[in-house]
């Protein structure tokens, strides 16, 4: 959950477990009261031909590592599978969980998907002997919500 705080030309997002207490919308006052752990971004728009502008702060506190895993690499092969490996962290259940997505190189076939949400390991069956594949793996990240966000393909 998060709390929302708005003060005239300010609007702040914080986790509902922040105990920061503000006493005025100075930007800096603001920025320097949040948690340490709380990444910050600030940012003016100037609009129109009035000439008015608007101050925004954008707070997000546990923001996941969502950096892409790394080097896929088959393991084991048999008449019609692969198993498939990459490195980066293991999933593990409301922390991080892994895309994969296959499907023959070129091919007009659907790609196969399924989401592994234990280990770095997974199975891809159904494959047809001689065919090239293409494999990718996507890093799935949890925010302290259970809101997904998605590393870069590999």
């Amino acid at each position: 959950m998060w709390k929302v705080l708005y003060l005239p030309l300010l609007l702040l997002c914080l986790p509902d477990a922040t105990n920061a207490q503000f006493s005025s919308t100075n930007t800096e006052n603001m920025l320097a009261a949040l948690p340490s752990s709380t990444s910050k971004a600030t940012t003016t728009i100037f609009s129109n031909t009035v000439g008015w502008s608007h101050d925004s702060l954008i707070a997000t506190s546990n923001v996941p590592d969502c950096t892409p895993p790394e080097h896929i690499k088959v393991i084991e092969q048999g008449e019609d599978y692969t198993v498939v490996t990459w490195e980066g962290p293991p999933a593990s259940a409301g922390e991080v969980a892994y895309k994969v997505r296959y499907r023959p190189l070129g091919g007009a076939s659907p790609t196969v998907e399924m989401q592994i949400t234990t280990g770095k390991t997974v199975r891809l069956s159904e494959m047809i002997a001689g065919t090239e594949y293409e494999v990718t793996v996507q890093k799935i990240c949890f925010w302290t919500d259970g809101t997904e966000l998605l590393s870069e393909p590999i």
